[in-house]
């Protein structure tokens, strides 16, 4: 009998490492289909969850299955976001009048929303279990190793999913063998840190009388600590809260660290009272690995790389990850095979639905991290980087250039005539990488996937990506 077919002395049908999004997702789509689920995470049930806000596009809520987060997991809904360049000028202005935009949320409550979701399905929830490494027997994974504050120890499971996030902990850790090729290159790393707080009242008011910020308005400023980095702001006197959102490329940090931007923008802004919520770490921002399954494994969230490249959020693609890897690892199950080959539906799909945008997006902002902060700002204020482009990265669309925009693009253009040919070849590297992604083997391969690898590497490669 193969491997694949012995499927006595498991502890669980299915083992998650990693109590985010994703991994409650996925854990709880597998419970309610019927199987024995582990869940493992070093926090509690009540300190799960990183102390940050996100956004989230609104359709994968329903997509899912869960709630969109409301009352108190809801911290704004601004009525405008103003998109300003690295010169303080104002480019353009978004509204929102039809409620479309993200949803904005406490990424900690909502995920032990999601946790307490799990558990109800019958998830079995192991909280301060460290997660130290994947456990292998004859070239694949069987469970992984832990350790707790009783000790040390091995978890047997059918499937392991990997959702540790950032760290990435079991795939990163795989032999060279099982081929993930996880990427490293701190061009791909950016250190993000975020504070709430209340407003003072007479400061803020003060402050959207003279113009330095509107009532209830998203502000971001690209541009100004680097080509990738990111001052996000957001004030509303009438709620009485004061937000903060500085991202910068790891590269840049011995200039100047997150922490120090943002310190530096609430000293100066003046209208920061009490801190409320806020927290720091790192984002990979790469578009996602070329596969996402091996023997008895998967990969989700960000330990996949499923951050958004051109906002740095990550739930939505984690919780719509954790839908599809739970779809395919319940049916590898129902089979009694559970290979790469049997697993393999879920990188597929993936890839075919929400990794082509990735990859599209990653060349944006690969050909972006290559010019100058002042020719980016240039494309801002001029028209060739449009309104559209903000509004399909929010709502991770297309990256596609409409018919409408192109006479405000040719102006922009025509002011900045050096931009032609840098435009030209980012549209036509943006159109082959789409169209190859979209040419993801339907079914493992071997030899197939390696030589779309291939082709997918050379791609980028000019790009640094």
């Amino acid at each position: 009998m193969t491997w694949e077919g012995k499927m006595n002395g498991y502890d669980y049908d299915v083992a998650i490492a990693g109590a985010g999004p994703g991994g409650c997702v996925a854990a709880m789509k597998l419970s309610q289909a019927g199987w024995r689920v582990g869940l493992f995470d070093s926090a509690q049930a009540g300190t799960l969850g990183k102390p940050i806000i996100i956004e989230a596009e609104r359709p994968v809520f329903a997509t899912v299955g869960v709630d969109i987060p409301s009352g108190d997991m809801a911290p704004y809904h601004p009525d405008a976001m103003k998109i300003i360049s690295s010169r303080n000028i104002e480019a353009f202005t978004l509204k929102d009048p039809d409620n479309k935009f993200p949803v904005a949320l406490f990424q900690d409550r909502y995920v032990r929303y999601l946790l307490e979701r799990a558990i109800h399905s019958g998830v079995i929830f192991n909280p301060g279990c460290r997660v130290e490494g994947p456990l292998l027997e004859d070239g694949r994974v069987i469970g992984m190793n832990i350790s707790s504050s009783k000790g040390s120890g091995q978890v047997k499971a059918k499937i392991t999913i990997d959702a540790t996030g950032f760290p990435a902990t079991l795939v990163r850790a795989l032999p060279a063998e099982f081929g993930f090729e996880f990427p490293e290159a701190s061009n791909h790393i950016v250190s993000a840190e975020n504070s709430w707080h209340e407003a003072i009242p007479e400061k803020a008011g003060e402050a959207i009388r003279k113009g330095s910020h509107g009532e209830n308005e998203v502000w971001t400023r690209l541009g100004g600590y680097g080509i990738y980095s990111t001052l996000f702001t957001y004030l509303s006197q009438k709620r009485n809260r004061a937000y903060v959102l500085v991202g910068v490329k790891k590269d840049y940090e011995k200039q100047m660290p997150a922490n120090r931007i943002l310190n530096k923008y609430i000293d100066e802004a003046g209208w920061f009272g009490k801190k409320l919520h806020g927290g720091a770490g790192y984002i990979r921002i790469r578009h996602q690995l070329d596969k996402l399954v091996d023997d008895g494994f998967m990969v989700i969230g960000e330990a996949a790389c499923m951050v958004f490249p051109m906002h740095g959020s990550g739930l939505a693609s984690s919780m719509y990850a954790g839908l599809l890897s739970a779809k395919a690892a319940s049916g590898a199950l129902r089979n009694n095979d559970v290979s790469k080959r049997a697993l393999w539906p879920y990188s597929a799909q993936y890839q075919l639905t929400r990794g082509y945008k990735f990859a599209g997006y990653s060349v944006t902002r690969l050909s972006i991290d290559q010019l100058s902060p002042d020719k980016v700002a240039d494309m801002m204020e001029s028209g060739i980087m449009h309104p559209e482009d903000m509004k399909n990265g929010l709502m991770i669309n297309d990256p596609v250039i409409s018919p409408a925009s192109l006479p405000e693009r040719i102006k922009g253009l025509a002011k900045h005539p050096a931009f032609i040919p840098v435009m030209a070849k980012m549209g036509m590297t943006l159109n082959t990488v789409l169209a190859h992604y979209k040419k993801y083997p339907v079914k493992y391969d071997k030899a197939q996937f390696n030589d779309w690898r291939n082709k997918a590497a050379k791609l980028f490669e000019p790009l640094g990506g």
